[in-house]
């Protein structure tokens, strides 16, 4: 009588297992760099939120509103929302390899906020005082949000060559 045994070998639950951690290993490293992009979009897109609340806030307060950007210290005040932190992996300013500013004739301050004394103020007519930039960027990437003397707000990103 020929007894069946069911089951495993050694080597099948060690092949099994080494496949398994491979695989694990590459989904931690994926998940690990996409960290970083994911908070810079976030981050971008909370700024421009933000800025476009503090002009609505202008317009219907009929006064001026204020931005007062902190680089050093990675953080902004916002006249409605209070302090606001940047993010874990996010920083003012341009990480190296970006050579020019998304608009001609203007740098890209060492802080990365060109607006004077770091302040954006929103006028009641929706306007802003004075043109400016914000920059933000992890290790790897860089967006800029231009903020033009009608109020307009616009988010470009670094592609690796220029601005788009």
């Amino acid at each position: 009588m020929k007894v069946e045994q069911s089951g495993y070998t050694t080597i099948e639950l060690a092949v099994t297992l080494a496949i398994a951690s491979i695989l694990t290993s590459l989904a931690v490293y994926s998940f690990a760099d996409a960290i970083p992009r994911q908070q810079l979009k976030e981050a971008s897109q909370n700024l421009v939120g933000q800025l476009r609340l503090a002009r609505q806030k202008a317009i219907a307060d009929g006064v001026n509103t204020t931005l007062s950007f902190q680089p050093e210290q990675r953080q902004y005040d916002h006249p409605i929302l209070g302090k606001q932190i940047l993010p874990n992996h996010v920083r003012f300013g341009t990480p190296v390899g970006v050579i020019k500013a998304p608009n001609e004739g203007s740098t890209i301050p060492e802080d990365g906020i060109s607006f004077n004394d770091n302040n954006a103020t929103f006028q009641p007519n929706g306007m802003i005082s004075e043109l400016g930039t914000i920059y933000l960027h992890n290790t790897k990437e860089a967006v800029a949000i231009r903020v033009n003397r009608t109020g307009r707000i616009k988010l470009s990103r670094w592609n690796g060559n220029d601005w788009e």
